[in-house]
Order: C-alpha cells, then structure tokens, then sequence
C-alpha cells in the first residue's frame, strides 16, 4: 500500500486492515475509499454517482470541499439526488423519466419561472 494513501485514511481514523479489506467497511466508509483512491491517482475526469448518499451531513461538506480542492482543474461530473451536492456545480442537467428536460448555469435555471431545478430549491425537495 501507499504510505500517502495510509495517511489520508488516517486523517479518518482507518486503519490498515480497513483499507486492505474494504468490504468490512459501511457504504459511507467505501465511497470514502473510493475518493481517496480518486485523490492519489489524480485524472482529469472524475464521476461521481451518488458519492456522498450515505454519508453524514459533517462527512458530505468535507467530501465537497475536496473535490472542489483536489479536481478544481478536471472536469467533474456529479450525480446526485441532494441539491447540496451540485449546488456550486458550473451546469445543471436535469432528467425526468430518462429524459434531458433543462441543462444551463444554476442561475439560470433559478432565474426560469418554469424551471424544475428551481422548484426542486424552493421547495427542498429531492429528486
């Protein structure tokens, strides 16, 4: 194993054996590992779908804010259900029944009286 992917585990308190047997870990605990394996390993492209759903509050706010730290250079595509987890995306597209139905800036489509992604925000709703 990498040293620097040890000690990235360890800023959340994992152990070796947690990073060696993955499996034993929650859900929250593997999209975590597959974040910090996203981290070392770099790219210019990363995708993550549903990345932060089974993570605390607290957990999803540091998650965000590394992405944007450590992919502010690559394109990032996210798929998300939470509205605080694209809320600082550059484009939104939204789908309804496997459909594309909007795709623009988050201002615009807040600025649309008939968009779905503003509804979504005005009312808080998930999708």
């Amino acid at each position: 194993l990498n040293w620097g992917f040890l000690l990235f585990f360890a800023f959340f308190g994992w152990t070796a054996h947690d990073v060696s047997e993955p499996r034993c870990c929650s859900i929250g605990e593997r999209q975590l590992l597959c974040l910090c394996r996203s981290v070392l390993e770099g790219g210019d492209i990363l995708i993550l779908d549903e990345a932060t759903a089974s993570l605390d509050h607290t957990t999803q706010a540091l998650v965000n804010e590394v992405v944007r730290e450590h992919f502010r250079h690559a394109t990032t595509i996210t798929i998300a259900h939470k509205l605080e987890t694209i809320g600082e995306c550059d484009r939104i597209l939204v789908l309804e029944d496997g459909e594309v139905v909007e795709y623009d800036t988050p201002e615009n489509l807040l600025a649309r009286k008939d968009s779905i992604y503003r509804e979504m925000v005005e009312t808080k709703k998930t999708f």
